[in-house]
């Protein structure tokens, strides 16, 4: 995986030190792991291999775009020409006169260059792992209050947590919200 910022991006977005260059880089890909499955997709460019089983559709969504280029594009082992891509949503649609199958292996080029991934995800991306160290350094807990003359701190109880980043990173999960994958 290709971090989606530098090592200096990241120090500069937290505010934090790291030791060196590679620890910063595996917080970045350890924020980035979190915000991409949120998101239901990859985020920096790469080879992507995805297989499809079509269920009687000609489009199917990919999750790594925009895309780049595409690479091939197989219907039950038999190599299909002229397949459309909507580059910017990722949108393969097959040829009309493609024959009915079942199982569709799309091999691509996807995803934001680095350099282009935009600010609110690596801003996100960041939020995401202030939160992680965070929750290590409470248990796991996360304060909602705290009062300091009176040394009282109040941590969010199970009943009110809602699940997933919405609960980790509420901000980075509003960040991300535009970039969101679509299920199909």
């Amino acid at each position: 995986m290709t971090p989606c910022m530098t090592a200096a991006e990241m120090c500069s977005l937290t505010g934090l030190s790291f030791a060196t260059d590679a620890e910063a880089t595996t917080a970045i890909l350890a924020a980035q792991q979190v915000a991409e499955g949120y998101l239901n997709r990859a985020l920096v460019q790469d080879d992507q291999d995805e297989e499809f089983d079509l269920c009687g559709r000609r489009s199917v969504l990919l999750r790594a775009y925009p895309v780049d280029s595409l690479v091939s594009v197989t219907l039950d082992g038999v190599e299909l020409e002229g397949c459309d891509v909507l580059k910017g949503s990722g949108v393969l649609n097959l040829p009309r006169d493609a024959p009915q199958g079942k199982w569709l292996r799309v091999l691509y080029v996807g995803g934001f260059p680095a350099a282009d991934v935009p600010q609110p995800v690596k801003v996100a991306c960041a939020l995401i792992w202030l939160a992680i160290s965070q929750a290590t350094d409470n248990h796991g807990q996360q304060v909602v209050t705290e009062r300091l003359d009176g040394y009282s701190v109040t941590y969010i109880s199970p009943a009110q947590a809602v699940n997933g980043l919405d609960r980790l990173a509420p901000a980075a999960a509003a960040l991300l919200a535009p970039y969101r994958g679509k299920a199909w």
